[in-house]
């Protein structure tokens, strides 16, 4: 556990046969201190464990650090010992020479002082600096994830290059034009034939669901090219008008083909005769977030449409709250559903919205602060 991040592969995991002794086995949100060796940069660094494998021992290197919970959350517990008021205090505190024998006494660290504000607003900052901390990451994954891409692409131009199997741009060679940049709606258009492509044998599978799972997408992959106008209506975040022209799209060159449910209500999607006609446009805009994708269909794919509509809704109303500048409780987003979305939302219970807001926490499926505000129907 360096740097402030938990890894339990530094640690050891003893054979199934063995049981730890207590103290020494890391549990799930234990907060852990790098306390000897290395480094001043990482010497006093905190991390929180998260789901730790059974029976894994943590190194005698680190303390199990447990705040009194009375007065300090756990999580702004872990992120406040890295700002720079301890990290200043943590400093002072090493004893030894550098990079030898560093190490801080467990009586230094129990002399530290720290900030503390009432726990309500430590529950706040933790989650603010949760979401804070997850763009940077994601955009720092991204940019590894492009580094080592251009890295192979250079090495394999070189090796092209001077193996005689590219031929070098003379001088007097016309350049050639750049291509033309696709609409954002065709790219949509090539996203919604995926979702339909990937969920259409799914008897669950209908209009509305199919619009929810464009607005995540939208939303959770951060898709910008769905570029959707959304309503508070009684479905959920919808833009009518996007919907209309992704039918449009999708079934003109016969990609997708679309008809009425029995007894008239609701429609049906199945594949059309041209439906291999999409899957290079897919490729050429969205292979690096095909993953993602894959991850948010899968977990809804057996979804039902109400289920859909909640989740959509819910990731919706956090979404605003946070667009408007706020870290919202459970209870701020569950009261914004129903009282300033749609009079049908009362039919579901709180209970059952509060339920819906967990579970998108456990999943890790929440919202970021990013898109436009959903408008009150008109």
């Amino acid at each position: 556990m360096n740097g402030g991040t938990f890894d339990p592969n530094q640690y050891k995991v003893l054979p199934e046969d063995t049981e730890p002794l207590e103290e020494l086995e890391a549990k799930d949100g234990d907060i852990l201190m790098y306390r000897a060796g290395g480094s001043l940069h990482y010497i006093g660094s905190v991390a929180m464990a998260h789901e730790p494998p059974a029976r894994l021992i943590f190194s005698d290197k680190n303390y199990r650090v447990t705040p009194d919970a009375s007065v300090m959350d756990r999580a702004f517990f872990a992120y406040g010992m890295a700002a720079k008021a301890l990290r200043d205090q943590i400093v002072l505190s090493v004893s030894g020479a550098e990079g030898l024998a560093n190490n801080i006494a467990q009586a230094s660290v129990k002399e530290y002082l720290f900030a503390v504000p009432p726990i309500s607003e430590q529950e706040k900052i933790g989650e603010f600096l949760s979401i804070a901390l997850s763009k940077i990451e994601n955009v720092a994954v991204r940019c590894e994830k492009s580094i080592e891409k251009l890295t192979e692409y250079r090495a394999a131009l070189v090796t092209a290059a001077v193996t005689g199997k590219i031929k070098a741009l003379l001088a007097e060679d016309a350049p050639t034009p750049a291509k033309k940049e696709a609409p954002a709606a065709f790219k949509r258009s090539v996203l919604a034939t995926y979702i339909a492509d990937t969920l259409c044998d799914h008897p669950t599978f209908g209009r509305v669901k199919f619009q929810k799972l464009l607005h995540l997408c939208e939303e959770h992959p951060e898709i910008q090219e769905v570029a959707g106008n959304y309503h508070r209506d009684a479905a959920g975040p919808f833009d009518t008008q996007m919907m209309r022209s992704v039918h449009s799209q999708i079934t003109k060159p016969g990609w997708i083909v679309t008809s009425k449910r029995d007894g008239g209500k609701g429609t049906l999607y199945r594949r059309g005769e041209n439906v291999d006609g999409y899957r290079d446009y897919f490729v050429r805009y969205f292979a690096n977030r095909k993953v993602a994708i894959d991850d948010l269909l899968a977990l809804l794919k057996a979804a039902d449409t109400q289920q859909a509509e909640i989740v959509s809704t819910a990731f919706a109303a956090r979404n605003d709250l946070l667009l408007e500048g706020k870290t919202p409780s459970d209870d701020e987003i569950v009261d914004l559903i129903l009282n300033d979305w749609a009079e049908s939302k009362k039919a579901i219970s709180p209970d059952r919205w509060h339920s819906a807001v967990a579970w998108m926490r456990e999943k890790g499926f929440t919202p970021r602060g990013l898109g436009e505000h959903t408008k009150l129907k008109s």
